[in-house]
Parts: C-alpha cells; sequence; structure tokens
C-alpha cells in the first residue's frame, strides 16, 4: 500500500515539474521573440532561485540554442559578451477542492528577465512574466507532496527530545 502511495506522489511531483518547466520555456521563447538582436551570438545565463534552478535553466538553455544562441551558465564574475540574467519571483501550486470529488489545480510561475551588456551595464531588455496553468486532478494526485506526516510533525520531535533527555540523564547519573 505504502508503494503505491509513493508512486502516485512520484507521478505527481513529475507532472508538476513538466508544468513549471513548459512554463519556464514558454517564457524564454517570449523573451527570445521580444528580444533578440542578431548580432548577439553568445550568451551568459544567470538564474536566480531558491528553488527548481536546473529547470529554469534547461529551458532557456533549449529555447536559447534553439534559436542559434551560444549559452553559457555565467559565475558571479557574468562574464561574456551579454548576459541574461532570469530571476524567478514566485512559482506556487493551490490546491483546491471541487464538488465532485476532484480537486482543481492552480500552477503559477513569474520571472523576470533582464539583458545587459556587462562591461558598459547597459540594459538591453527588461520584462516581468508570468505564466498559470490551471487543471484537474483526482484528489489522491492535488494532495500535497511536501505534507508533513503524523510521524514528521508529533512522533519524530518527540523521539529526538526523548533521546537527548535521557543521554543528559545518563551523563549525570551514571558512573563508572
Amino acid at each position: 500500500m505504502l508503494l503505491i502511495a509513493t508512486a502516485t506522489h512520484a507521478q505527481t511531483q513529475t507532472g508538476e515539474l513538466m508544468v513549471v518547466r513548459e512554463q519556464f520555456h514558454s517564457m524564454a521563447i517570449e523573451v527570445l521573440e521580444s528580444f533578440d538582436p542578431d548580432s548577439v551570438t553568445e550568451v551568459a545565463l544567470v538564474v536566480e532561485t531558491e528553488r527548481l534552478k536546473s529547470i529554469a535553466e534547461n529551458a532557456f538553455i533549449e529555447a536559447f540554442t534553439a534559436k542559434g544562441k551560444t549559452v553559457r551558465l555565467a559565475g558571479n564574475g557574468h562574464d561574456g559578451p551579454v548576459v541574461m540574467r532570469v530571476t524567478v519571483l514566485s512559482q506556487e501550486t493551490d490546491v483546491e477542492p471541487l464538488p465532485d470529488g476532484k480537486s482543481g489545480r492552480r500552477i503559477g510561475t513569474s520571472i523576470e528577465a533582464r539583458c545587459e551588456w556587462p562591461a558598459t551595464g547597459e540594459i538591453l531588455y527588461r520584462e516581468t512574466l508570468s505564466r498559470t496553468h490551471v487543471d484537474t486532478v483526482s484528489v489522491g494526485v492535488a494532495e500535497p507532496l511536501l505534507k508533513p506526516t503524523f510521524l514528521e510533525k508529533i512522533a519524530e520531535p518527540v523521539v529526538v527530545i526523548s533521546g537527548a533527555i535521557l543521554i543528559v540523564y545518563f551523563l549525570f547519573t551514571v558512573r563508572s
């Protein structure tokens, strides 16, 4: 039974991440359509986010290389002819129960994309983009992936604290 629940959660996470990747890819294509000078052939990519960094990087790399641009991941030095800085402003998933036993899911992603010449600091392009995906999923699939279980929420802290108290107690009472 546990195996089935784990497989369902893994499928849900993969499905959600695929939607998020598709959102990043769509925004990367929009950036290229809005700003695509022919003189720029090489781009240093900087993605700033706390989570999903590799998904965002891969989506932008795929879109840029499809347009014939050479993409490098830039370090803190931002060395490259043109720097494309992508900041993920928000990425959230909201789940609401529906009366028919299913759940409505909304996956929203917002970024700010900025392209600059590092030598002069000139901003060539800046845009804030958002994507929202709404769908309906079965109730078991829509449960939050990181929802803490009873064990994680109550039992685990009790065991850890009890263990620490026992260790301190034994240190002061057992003499050899």
